[in-house]
């Protein structure tokens, strides 16, 4: 799961953030079993993305038992904290 920068394509040259950033995977049934990782990273023209490679196995995910997968709906969440860079 990734951090993508929106419109990237249209921003100025030169163009940078600094972001601290966490992405979830909310468990709908019991609050205490999300899934959340955190990060922090320097976006620019060449590095537009960032994230997580592995976040959680799928068989977790789409087991309707483990809270992730509830009426065929997965919450998603982002909390990010971008500063301009200097």
């Amino acid at each position: 799961m990734y951090l993508d920068v929106a419109d990237a394509a249209s921003l100025p040259y030169g163009w940078s953030r600094d972001a601290q950033f966490s992405l979830a995977v909310l468990n709908q049934i019991h609050d205490e079993f999300t899934v959340r990782k955190e990060t922090q990273h320097h976006f620019n023209g060449r590095e537009r993305d960032w994230g997580f490679t592995t976040f959680m196995p799928l068989t977790e995910l789409n087991d309707p038992g483990r809270g992730y997968r509830v009426d065929d709906k997965v919450v998603l969440q982002a909390n990010v904290t971008v500063s301009k860079s200097h």
